[in-house]
């Protein structure tokens, strides 16, 4: 799981590699039976522990000067009222145990024969599955191997190989991969 630091808010900004350059991201922690937690980390150090992530938004939230490691998934984010950029996040603690609903990223695996040879293109029409598992369960990607797949045949969701412990709230008739056969286009001058 990455790990993201951060500090209890109120404060200058004073972890590691922060500059005055650097803009704050102010976040809410929701803990179980505990009133909200105003956090903040750079805003390097949050797309840092982002890049990290290889899917889901689950982190591994370490505060400056709190001993207590928690687990914890972005559950909202609040953007500028000018669309441009995160106002604030709340982040949700997560026991191991608990059961979460995620979006989970689709990635190919193989290349199918006619898409290599250039007579047919691989269509991705979505990149996420809506998944429930406990937390220690979830996984950061669903690889699904697209080698064998032929002219016009689909990948549909309910086709997906999940790991134990992992079900499928997706659509399963939800398409994830087609193999097309590209139409010419002919331009009118």
């Amino acid at each position: 799981m990455t790990v993201l630091h951060a500090e209890y808010a109120g404060k200058s900004p004073t972890l590691p590699g922060f500059s005055n350059r650097d803009s704050v991201l102010l976040m809410e922690l929701v803990e179980k039976g505990k009133a909200e937690s105003k956090i903040q980390t750079p805003l390097s150090e949050f797309k840092r522990a982002l890049s990290e992530n290889r899917g889901v938004a689950l982190f591994e939230l370490h505060i400056k000067d709190d001993p207590k490691v928690r687990n914890v998934i972005v559950q909202q984010v609040r953007r500028n009222p000018s669309g441009e950029g995160i106002q604030t996040l709340t982040l949700r603690e997560v026991a191991d145990a608990e059961s979460i609903r995620v979006h989970v990223p689709i990635v190919s695996s193989g290349t199918p024969k006619a898409s290599g040879a250039g007579t047919a293109i691989l269509a991705q029409p979505v990149s996420h599955v809506r998944i429930r598992a406990r937390v220690s369960r979830v996984p950061d990607s669903i690889a699904v191997d697209v080698s064998k797949l032929g002219l016009s045949e689909r990948v549909v969701a309910s086709q997906l190989s999940l790991p134990e412990g992992v079900e499928l709230i997706s659509d399963p008739e939800t398409v994830l991969f087609e193999l097309e056969v590209p139409t010419s286009t002919v331009r009118v001058m």
